[in-house]
């Protein structure tokens, strides 16, 4: 039988890892994604791609010459399309 006190240790040790996956990629809360919701950082990342894709380029419109996929930084994706609708116009 597991005890209370290994469950509540595997709680707190789960938590502080997602806190740190909203620190790393997300640390102002910007896009509002919970990192509760999701079990692992590679789900949560996914979530936050698809909110930095909603918020930069909402038509889809860039989506041939900036690949969201491949970014794991939402300042370096908003730089690159930033770059691309200038070379754009």
């Amino acid at each position: 039988m597991i005890s209370r006190k290994r469950i509540l240790r595997f709680a707190i040790g789960k938590m502080l890892c997602q806190d740190g996956w909203a620190e790393k990629y997300n640390p102002k809360n910007h896009f509002h994604v919970n990192q509760y919701d999701y079990s692992t950082c590679k789900e949560y990342l996914a979530a936050l791609k698809e909110k930095w894709q909603e918020y930069e380029d909402p038509e889809c419109e860039l989506e041939g010459y900036v690949d969201v996929s491949k970014y794991s930084n939402y300042d370096d994706y908003a730089y690159d399309i930033d770059v691309y609708r200038t070379r754009l116009e």
